[in-house]
């Protein structure tokens, strides 16, 4: 990698936030993308999440907002994640599997 290229990679995580230990459930990370599971759960390592301001009833076709709770009760939901680039049947599978983030146990 070159020096330039690590500035801009150190640059554009400047306005992300890093999550460790988040467990994704009925669903796993493969290439980068995240895909439907047999798994019960898959931990993941690192994750760098952003804040983006939507416009209120604003919601893109090709996204899915996959919740974040606190726990494995899903009691308390923190927020969602808008994962971009999934055809409509894959958002309905993810809803149907209950697909999820949980912080802690």
């Amino acid at each position: 990698m070159s020096s330039n290229a690590g500035l801009a990679k150190s640059s554009a995580r400047q306005s992300f936030f890093m999550l460790k230990g988040l467990r994704l459930e009925g669903a796993e990370i493969v290439n980068e993308k995240v895909v439907l599971s047999n798994k019960l759960e898959s931990t993941l390592k690192v994750v760098y999440l952003r804040w983006i301001k939507n416009v209120e009833g604003v919601e893109n076709e090709d996204s899915f907002k996959l919740p974040v709770y606190l726990n494995n009760d899903r009691r308390e939901l923190l927020f969602s994640v808008s994962l971009r680039g999934m055809p409509p049947e894959e958002k309905d599978r993810f809803a149907q599997r209950g697909v999820c983030m949980v912080a802690a146990l």
